[in-house]
């Protein structure tokens, strides 16, 4: 199975590998909705691992099953760089999506 990131800000959605540090800081800046701030998502989908990480503002749902320890992992690195929390400081957002790259043992496109 292969790997599958996909990045979403606000409306806009690229995989990891289309997306880059100039994609994510562009829509960060140019994006608001409505004074809520953005909403941002990523999915991790491998062989081992299917998480979906979001901002506090965000509407998403919660998992069905206790996460195992790759997905763990993952949403300890999330928890980490305080992209979970109200008001969470977004330009964390491109170093978290490097660091992720690196923990799941992938090349940058």
């Amino acid at each position: 199975m292969t790997t599958d990131i996909r990045v979403r800000i606000d409306e806009e959605e690229r995989s990891l590998d289309a997306a880059d540090a100039n994609w994510v800081h562009r829509h960060l800046e140019h994006h608001v909705i409505g004074g809520q701030g953005h909403r941002v998502q990523v999915r991790v989908h491998t062989a081992h691992v299917n998480v979906v990480l979001a901002t506090s503002n965000c509407q998403g749902m919660g998992g069905c099953r206790p996460p195992n320890r790759e997905e763990q992992a993952i949403l300890d690195q999330w928890h980490r760089f305080h992209l979970s929390e109200p008001n969470a400081d977004l330009s964390k957002l491109w170093p978290f999506l490097m660091c992720l790259r690196s923990q799941l043992g992938l090349r940058a496109a």
